[in-house]
């Protein structure tokens, strides 16, 4: 079989994504660890303050997103949507926005699956403390199924998206159920520094949306679809926040022991009962992992694009002639099992998932910082390139920073520099870049104008589902309320 694309696709770019596909992966990419890893940790921190916070992060984030669109819709065809930093700053600030983004996705896959370890062992709680195994072995085994048919990984996303969705609209049914309006009188319980802490750690809750922008080049009309994909995902994930929130809350636990790292089953043995603790378990474990996956296959794939650009070694972002990422995938496996190997260092190891967090939520900032000052440049010279245009200029982008930049006090000092010295690991690697054998650039980049690349074949696959998922959650969480409360009604008539 060859490893030319267009052997075993056709004609380069002749499959493109739509709005829903996209809008579906990147939800999928959220919500993961913005409820299952940092609800828990952030409703113990701000209380009901919590709910503002998740909103202020995402109007934080907003501001970066429209910037990120703008930006990423000046992106020719073919193109990746962090292209136009490389004509409006430079090409090494379009590898270090890349670079960012790429430790952010792979410090979320180290959180987000120390999260999935926590949930699991609320089944075998004779196994506490021992979670940090499981969270290894579980990267293992994504790495495995990232090395297999793009297909198999697509099937896995469209499947776990919609039972997670489902679990969560059943929670946050509940919390409504139960909503007591006496929970909300006091929304500064700790004071108004812990809201903007809280704040501070779920700016990455949302950063999923860029993995649209890694497949811009084989979206259909890039310049409308984009925009929109990446505005409505970030909509449909802060209703869902917004509504877990309200429901942790209201299940009056957060003081709980172990709420920080698995809150939603201790909320949902309260608001539902102990089938519900179960079931939230199970979409906790099936999101994280979800969120993971989709984690991995994105960062595999920024590697790709970085190494179509020539900025990083063409074997990094090799296609097998299966067209499998192994080199990305095996770099990302190798870092997140080196960022977990964190929660067994002495004096660390019940901090290592707040402290990965951090990590992940500076070199998401430091990303979108550069890619605001992208669209101030463009903003102050009028957004004279076709695409998205900005009203006010340079006024958005500039708030995007100023918001943005305003996370970091919030932060551990250590963990900032860390987080630092990660991205700026980036600086010598751009350094050397000439150095490096990219003569099999072009045959990636063929991948990539065919959509052949490890995400771009999950969403691209024949048949794809994308359509069915929020539809499918629906039904799921409308059948499962329905049981519930058939249940509530049996044990009423038992009592009486």
């Amino acid at each position: 079989m060859s490893n030319n694309p267009s052997s075993t696709t056709g004609k380069p770019g002749n499959k493109t994504l739509g709005l829903i596909p996209l809008v579906a992966f990147a939800v999928g990419t959220m919500v993961g660890g913005g409820v299952f890893a940092l609800s828990g940790m952030v409703v113990q921190e701000a209380g009901p303050g919590a709910i503002i916070s998740y909103i202020a992060a995402g109007l934080v984030m907003l501001l970066s997103a429209l910037c990120f669109a703008a930006v990423a819709s000046r992106a020719k065809p073919g193109e990746s949507g962090y292209a136009p930093i490389a004509t409006t700053l430079s090409p090494m600030w379009r590898f270090i926005t890349m670079w960012a983004f790429y430790i952010c996705g792979v410090t979320g896959i180290a959180y987000v699956l120390m999260s999935f370890a926590n949930y699991l062992l609320t089944f075998f709680p004779a196994l506490k403390g021992q979670s940090i195994w499981f969270a290894l072995g579980a990267a293992v085994l994504l790495a495995l199924l990232n090395f297999g048919p793009a297909a198999l990984v697509g099937k896995a996303e469209t499947f776990m998206v919609a039972f997670k969705l489902a679990a969560l609209l059943l929670l946050v049914i509940f919390g409504f159920i139960h909503f007591a309006p006496a929970e909300l009188s006091n929304w500064l319980p700790h004071g108004t520094g812990s809201i903007w802490s809280a704040t501070a750690l779920l700016f990455t809750a949302y950063t999923g949306f860029n993995v649209i922008t890694n497949m811009s080049g084989s979206v259909k009309n890039p310049g409308k679809t984009v925009p929109k994909a990446i505005i409505l995902s970030l909509a449909v994930v802060a209703v869902v926040y917004i509504g877990v929130a309200i429901a942790l809350v209201m299940s009056k636990q957060s003081g709980a022991e172990g709420f920080a790292e698995h809150g939603l089953t201790i909320a949902a043995k309260e608001l539902i009962g102990q089938w519900g603790a179960y079931l939230v378990a199970i979409a906790a474990c099936v999101s994280t992992l979800s969120g993971a996956n989709a984690n991995m296959l994105g960062s595999a794939d920024l590697v790709v694009h970085m190494s179509a650009n020539g900025d990083l070694p063409s074997k990094l972002g090799h296609l097998n002639k299966k067209g499998d990422p192994v080199s990305s995938v095996t770099l990302t496996a190798v870092i997140t099992l080196i960022l977990l190997l964190l929660g067994v260092l002495p004096g660390i190891g019940a901090e290592a998932l707040k402290i990965i967090v951090i990590f992940c939520n500076v070199a998401a900032i430091v990303a979108m910082v550069i890619v605001d000052v992208t669209a101030v440049k463009m903003g102050l010279e009028k957004w004279k390139t076709p695409g998205m245009k900005l009203p006010l200029g340079p006024v958005i982008p500039i708030l995007a920073i100023l918001t943005a930049l305003l996370q970091i006090p919030s932060l551990g000092w250590w963990q900032v520099l860390v987080g630092m010295a990660m991205v700026a690991v980036g600086f010598p690697i751009w350094a050397l870049h000439k150095k490096y054998d990219t003569g099999g650039k072009a045959d990636i980049r063929a991948h990539i104008l065919s959509g052949n690349t490890p995400m771009g074949r999950a969403l691209l696959r024949d048949g794809i589902a994308g359509n069915d998922v929020i539809s499918q959650a629906s039904q799921e969480a409308a059948k499962a309320a329905q049981s519930a409360q058939a249940a509530q009604n049996a044990v009423k008539n038992l009592d009486e």
